[in-house]
């Protein structure tokens, strides 16, 4: 085929193909959009050696209310925290100093598409609670981010977060590692308020998520509050067309966040502080009870439900005190509240019963009293198969003992 030929009929197929389309270069530079986020959102654009980011910072001075507290400056090592809640080692609590509260804003709940796009540092400074947040202006710069966000951590932090140790942290780590940043987050111990919320808190206001907890606890009341599920929205909106909407709402979610952290941490301090003192509430100080329970703290659990504040009808916080008398061998005590329960409608006076019978069975002797309560024990209803299995055995042979006397 002759050099001619070929020309022509490549030029023939080339009118045949439809030419792209190419985009439109956006009228100003990347850098230049990073520089217009921060101006946006009152930070400042930075960069580094793997891209640029935006860093905002908020100072909340000592005095300002929220809610029905004021901003005060610690001065508690929160050594309970640890000892109560954390699987580490303690070596004498954490500093005021040392704390860092940790917030991540996210692109999803997980997954391998899911970052952060905006990570939120809280800290105690001496003129009062400083935020720091980082921002990504698009998915290049997250090394760049991440690299200026791991400085924030260190051997001599203690995190503070907020279900931080389901989410946020196992997330932030994932990204470190998927941008070669690093392989760990460095820090010291990790306190996820969550749980001790849980433990101390449920029993009086039921859901515990962060927003509840400002309700409910410290009267605080969001205005105007960004719905947690559209903040991802607001950010891939930033990304297709540059527009920054609802952006300062969400920055101002995450600072609410890590905001409310610091009170939350201080509320938790100051029922392990006060203990048996008042003024409390009583559902807090039996929660509270249970931890030192747990802690197998037995003097302690009746030191706090011996408080008048705590006296209750309520059959479960009974059956629990009772148990904690048993434990300290004030039998006529327990044996008292057992009596008591019995008269309630409640499945506790079946537990109740079955105290009695075994401690007439194994230490009054006096085995037709035992009988007496173990089968009143099997009158109550809504009992398991088990339950009344085991229940007929105890009859069975405490008929046997009296048979036998």
């Amino acid at each position: 085929m002759k050099e001619n030929d070929l020309h022509a009929r490549l030029n023939r197929f080339k009118a045949q193909i439809v030419p792209s389309v190419k985009k439109e270069k956006k009228s100003k530079s990347f850098d230049s959009l990073g520089e217009r986020l921060a101006k946006a959102t009152g930070g400042c654009y930075l960069t580094n050696d793997f891209g640029g980011y935006c860093l905002i910072k908020t100072l909340y001075e000592w005095g300002t209310p929220f809610g029905s507290e004021l901003l005060n400056q610690p001065n508690t090592n929160h050594r309970f925290i640890h000892e109560h809640y954390s699987a580490q080692a303690i070596d004498g609590g954490s500093s005021p100093s040392e704390l860092i509260f940790f917030d991540l804003e996210t692109t999803g709940l997980g997954g391998a598409g899911a970052l952060a796009f905006l990570a939120g540092v809280g800290s105690i400074t001496k003129k009062g609670f400083e935020v720091r947040q980082y921002l990504l202006p698009d998915y290049p710069d997250e090394r760049a981010m991440l690299d200026q966000l791991a400085q924030e951590f260190g051997d001599e932090r203690t995190v503070v977060s907020y279900n931080g140790a389901a989410f946020d942290m196992t997330l932030i780590r994932e990204r470190l590692i998927i941008n070669r940043v690093d392989h760990e987050i460095n820090y010291k111990h990790h306190i996820d308020l969550l749980h001790p919320v849980r433990r101390l808190f449920k029993r009086r206001i039921g859901e515990c998520s962060l927003t509840s907890v400002e309700r409910n606890i410290l009267s605080y009341f969001r205005t105007d509050d960004i719905p947690g599920y559209l903040i991802p929205s607001v950010y891939f909106e930033w990304l297709s067309s540059g527009d920054l909407g609802q952006i300062n709402e969400v920055l101002e979610h995450n600072r609410i966040d890590i905001l409310a952290m610091f009170f939350v941490l201080e509320q938790v301090a100051r029922v392990f502080e006060t203990d048996t003192e008042s003024p409390q509430h009583a559902e807090d100080m039996y929660s509270l009870s249970r931890v030192y329970g747990r802690r197998k703290e037995n003097d302690k659990v009746l030191e706090i439900l011996d408080n008048p504040l705590v006296a209750s009808v309520d059959p479960e916080v009974l059956f629990y005190r009772s148990l904690a008398l048993k434990r300290a061998g004030r039998w006529e005590e327990a044996v008292a509240v057992w009596n008591s329960i019995t008269e309630l409608e409640s499945k506790r006076a079946f537990l109740a019963n079955i105290e009695l019978a075994k401690y007439h069975e194994h230490r009054s002797r006096d085995y037709k009293q035992a009988l007496s309560c173990a089968q009143s024990a099997l009158l109550k209803s809504s009992l398991s198969e088990n339950e009344v299995a085991r229940l007929m055995h105890r009859v069975s042979r405490l008929k046997s003992k009296l048979i036998s006397k």
